[in-house]
């Protein structure tokens, strides 16, 4: 199975979830978890397998707000899924 890493830019404690890319094309996802004990980071996880329909774990970044990402989708794939949930927000 092909996988692909992916560094995301995390913002706890919004009014909804959403995603988007920065100015530099990095995906943006904020969040409506607080950043304690993990809740954060668990939304992150549930929310991203549920929108992409891939499994994704979190290689790097458990304390902070810029995480690595492993998804079981090839680069390709995991871009142009991204780009759909991006466009259709």
């Amino acid at each position: 199975m092909s996988s692909s890493r992916m560094e995301v830019l995390v913002k706890p404690s919004k009014k909804r979830f959403k995603l988007y890319l920065d100015d530099d094309g990095r995906l943006v996802v904020e969040l409506m978890s607080p950043p304690t004990k993990g809740k954060a980071n668990k939304e992150l996880l549930q929310n991203l397998k549920k929108k992409l329909g891939c499994n994704v774990n979190l290689v790097r970044g458990q304390t902070s707000t810029i995480k690595l990402l492993e998804f079981t989708l090839s680069e390709t794939e995991l871009k142009r899924r991204i780009n759909e949930l991006v466009e259709a927000d």
